[in-house]
């Protein structure tokens, strides 16, 4: 503090100060874990209690798109009333809401397989929009609750994702308290907490191929991995 300006204290502090100038104008790289589930039979999340809206709410994950002709569950219910389900055989969404079968046709039409997309459920009274990418893909008339207890498959033994699902939000619009939120982007732990509702990684390995670290390039259109690189779709 008090060193004169020709010390070797001075001129220490002095070259440290310009240390931490250069390293601040050095963006930090952003990381993240992507779990593919198409590596191991059966691997899918599961909620230790079901997740209910019965109002306004919203449901939002990012996910890989699966190949074509492939049928799979981004999430669903044990008792099969809850379900939204990617169709690349007629590249359509369904949406299944307590038994009510919303059909979203083409919504799926233009995505690369691939490629990392966001998909957003959003009801409002009585009406159910689907958004890809920031795109309406349409709206339906639903009424009805949610209730959901499983992420990357439905039923308790169906429809397998085939792929990644990552950044699940479910937001309860009329009662923001029942909110969740998962990022599943564990590397080595399989369990996540959110609002005390616990989501287990159920037959998901931790080796490379199915759990790996990728960094954000610098011009935020790529997760780049030590085994791929993933495209971000662009958002409307």
């Amino acid at each position: 503090k008090f060193a004169l300006p020709d010390s070797l204290a001075f001129r220490a502090c002095h070259v440290q100060q310009r240390r931490k100038k250069r390293k601040a104008g050095i963006p930090t790289a952003i990381t993240k874990v992507f779990i593919n589930l198409e590596s191991t039979a059966g691997a899918h999340y599961s909620l230790s209690a079901p997740w209910v809206a019965a109002a306004d709410f919203e449901i939002e994950v990012d996910f890989i798109t699966p190949g074509a002709g492939t049928a799979t569950s981004v999430i669903g219910s044990s008792i099969e009333a809850t379900e939204i389900r990617l169709d690349r055989g007629s590249e359509r969404v369904v949406v299944y809401l307590n038994g009510d079968f919303n059909s979203f046709s083409n919504a799926l039409v233009g995505l690369v397989a691939g490629e990392l997309n966001k998909l957003k459920v959003v009801k409002t009274g009585s009406s159910v929009e689907l958004f890809i990418n920031g795109v309406s893909k349409g709206t339906h008339t639903n009424s009805l609750a949610v209730s959901l207890d499983f992420i990357g498959q439905n039923g308790g033994s169906s429809r397998f994702f085939q792929g990644i699902i990552s950044n699940v939000k479910l937001t309860d619009v009329t009662t923001p308290a029942n909110s969740l939120e998962y990022g599943l982007d564990e590397l080595t732990a399989n369990t996540e907490t959110s609002n005390g509702n616990v989501l287990t990684y159920n037959n998901i390995a931790t080796t490379t191929d199915v759990r790996d670290t990728y960094t954000l390039s610098v011009d935020e259109t790529q997760w780049v991995g030590s085994l791929q690189t993933i495209d971000i779709a662009a958002q409307a």
